[in-house]
């Protein structure tokens, strides 16, 4: 045998350092990396020290055939049976058992069912004895789950995440979650003791999510901090019409992102949210809205006139159509607006346009196709300020070639005397060639502006 043979056959990989391995493993599914054990003695024991513990169900399901009698089917497509399988919960417990890192980097579990909690709060209690750094936890099924409140003291967590209705106990202390830097939690019939303290007594968070699904009780959110950089609400479950009484109250002195998925219409109190926070808003309107929604719309809208970056979603834009006629709020600080539209919408957004006086970049999307007259841009006899100053960049996303949309492309190009760059984004059904002909027809009012189009 030559050296080049020789070479060939060595098995190089095995005598990497124990990091570089378990770094290799940490690609691999938990189960996966659990069978390397079986290549040589080498292997033997090396899945046992990976830092990140990661277990999903879905890796461990089979096909159902035939009749689905007794399955029940998740919201991602797989199914599995009502009946918990002890299996994976036994993995769970074995892998913990044998597993051996001086500290857990992540652990994260999805289960839909679990057939006993008592084995799942020792699954928790035995990654908190060992520092672990991040949690990710999702029980479909279970509601009002207890976590131990050992986790409100662990110094060494910095990322949770609950996407299940756990109850977190706060100490009577009020000492929580020293070290936590990022929060997600979904909350289902939560409990006014803890949304009115758990988010003002974090004193290094800096991201919060929050999903509220219940829509029959009153709830208070107090969320009050100086370190937080990012806030995302989500209240999706609520009937638009149903006068929910919600209260959200906001004082976040630092914030740089607000994002609001709402369809209740909860009323927002804003203290202390500083300028120059990128905003996003998107809240359902339904033709029961009443004056209460329409009055918590107006007032949110009211509250967020220092952002410097404002999406609306193109549900937001019908909303804000019912609400406003002639007048809309003033953003002086916006220089980026992100608009969708769908039918309804083009009436307002000249309007809003004119709002903004010192926007630079604008992004238009339109949803859906509109061959209806009625619908699409409507030229206004004053031309908004920051077209003839300031907007500099135009994008335009799913661009179909329809009149509407060529409409406002003509007015824009027309119409912005500083613009220097329009991207238009196609979509698979639009003729790109037929596009450009139509474009090089049309008057612009800078002669620096070039157009691409994708």
């Amino acid at each position: 045998m030559n050296e080049h043979e020789s070479l060939s056959k060595e098995d190089r990989i095995s005598q990497l350092p124990d990091g570089i391995l378990c770094h290799i493993l940490s690609f691999l599914p938990i189960k996966c990396a659990l069978a390397t054990c079986i290549l040589s003695s080498r292997w033997k024991f090396v899945w046992t020290l990976l830092p990140n513990l990661c277990f999903d169900e879905r890796l461990h399901m089979r096909p159902v055939y035939g009749q689905h009698m007794g399955y029940i089917f998740r919201k991602d497509g797989f199914c599995f049976s009502e009946d918990p399988n002890p299996v994976f919960e036994n993995f769970v417990t074995r892998v913990l058992h044998l597993t051996n890192p001086t500290a857990i980097g992540k652990f994260s579990l999805d289960r839909w069912a679990l057939s006993d909690l008592t084995r799942f709060r020792s699954w928790v209690d035995s990654i908190i004895m060992r520092n672990v750094c991040e949690i990710e936890l999702f029980l479909g099924s279970h509601k009002l789950v207890r976590l131990p409140e050992s986790i409100c003291t662990l110094k060494t967590l910095e990322v949770l995440k609950l996407y299940s209705d756990f109850v977190i106990k706060i100490p009577p202390s009020g000492l929580c979650f020293r070290s936590l830097k990022v929060l997600t939690v979904v909350l289902e019939y939560p409990d006014n003791n803890l949304t009115e303290r758990l988010f003002s007594i974090c004193p290094a968070l800096e991201d919060l999510s929050i999903g509220h699904l219940d829509d029959k009780s009153l709830i208070n959110f107090n969320i009050s901090s100086t370190t937080l950089k990012r806030l995302c609400l989500s209240f999706t479950n609520g009937v638009a019409y149903s006068n929910n009484w919600h209260k959200v109250m906001i004082a976040t002195p630092n914030l740089e992102l607000l994002n609001i998925h709402d369809f209740c219409m909860v009323s927002y109190m804003f203290h202390e949210l500083p300028p120059f926070t990128k905003v996003f808003i998107d809240i359902f309107y339904d033709d029961g809205w009443s004056w209460v929604q329409s009055g918590r719309a107006q007032r949110l809208l009211n509250s967020l006139t220092k952002a410097k970056f404002l999406a609306l979603s193109a549900d937001t834009v019908y909303a804000l159509d019912k609400i406003y006629k002639d007048v809309f709020p003033k953003f002086p600080n916006v220089t980026c607006l992100a608009v969708k539209v769908e039918l309804f919408g083009w009436r307002l957004l000249p309007i809003i346009l004119s709002s903004l006086p010192n926007l630079e970049e604008f992004v238009f999307e339109k949803k859906l196709s509109c061959h209806f007259e009625e619908f699409g841009w409507i030229e206004q006899p004053n031309i908004p300020l920051c077209l003839l100053l300031h907007v500099k960049k135009i994008e335009i996303k799913k661009f179909e070639g329809q009149k509407d949309e060529l409409g406002l492309v003509k007015y824009l190009l027309k119409n912005c005397k500083v613009l220097n760059k329009v991207i238009i984004r196609c979509k698979e059904t639009a003729s790109k060639e037929n596009l450009c002909q139509k474009l090089d027809k049309l008057q612009r009012g800078s002669m620096t502006c070039e157009v691409e189009i994708f």
